[in-house]
């Protein structure tokens, strides 16, 4: 809730605490960013802290005002309040689908994805290879390696999508040594080394059926049988 303390401590100018308190009878209040997606356009104008004043000159104090003034807008400009400042800047909208996940790899036991939106919203991750989880008595179980990673090297190389280590995976014989280089949610970087096992734990890619005919479709990936091979993929 608004009081004049509270605008004082915050800074906000006496028109704009009249413009929010003018938007809902008996309800004084301002919405203020605690968290950003950092994937997401907007999160490269609006900052953490950030109080937001209005949507295209509307004034908005409620999560459904935000919702009614954005409506299908493909941009909007902004109206912050930023250290002490009233500032107008552009920020472009991004659809969410509610499904979140539409991609999965599993390699070596460990389920490999673009992060989801709660794992964007506590920081900008190293990679587009996230390691949710890992199945127990794999090969990244057995060596040690942990989910909530990002894997940015695979033998040297550097990765940033599932593309990149997929391209680098098939060339890797099976049962050879592989060194992996991740990084925590904390920024902390380690390396694990692995070996493959392609019989019990082959490597299988799960996609959003984009046809709808089906929740998920199969993609079974074999390994290169010998070093410098690469392996066809076959939709099952």
């Amino acid at each position: 809730q608004l009081s004049n303390t509270k605008r004082t401590n915050m800074k906000l100018p006496a028109e704009w605490m009249e413009k929010l308190q003018a938007c809902h009878q008996g309800r004084s209040q301002v919405l203020a960013v605690n968290q950003k997606r950092h994937l997401s356009p907007t999160s490269k104008v609006v900052q953490e802290g950030d109080l937001i004043l209005a949507v295209d000159s509307k004034p908005v104090c409620t999560f459904r005002d935000v919702e009614e003034a954005v409506g299908d807008r493909a941009k909007v400009e902004l109206t912050l309040l930023r250290d002490e400042e009233v500032k107008v800047v552009p920020a472009a909208t991004t659809l969410v689908d509610g499904v979140g996940t539409h991609r999965i790899l599993v390699w070596a036991g460990m389920l490999l994805q673009c992060s989801y939106r709660a794992i964007q919203e506590m920081g900008k991750g190293a990679s587009d290879i996230y390691c949710s989880y890992y199945l127990f008595g794999s090969p990244a179980h057995f060596y040690g390696m942990k989910s909530c990673r990002y894997i940015v090297a695979v033998n040297g190389t550097p990765v940033q999508t599932l593309d990149d280590l997929i391209e680098v995976v098939q060339t890797i014989p099976d049962r050879a040594a592989v060194k992996l280089k991740a990084v925590d949610l904390q920024g902390q970087a380690m390396t694990f080394t692995l070996k493959t096992d392609a019989k019990f734990w082959p490597t299988n890619e799960l996609k959003r059926d984009p046809t709808g005919k089906m929740d998920w479709v199969l993609v079974t990936r074999e390994e290169a049988k010998e070093a410098g091979t690469r392996a066809p993929s076959s939709r099952v």
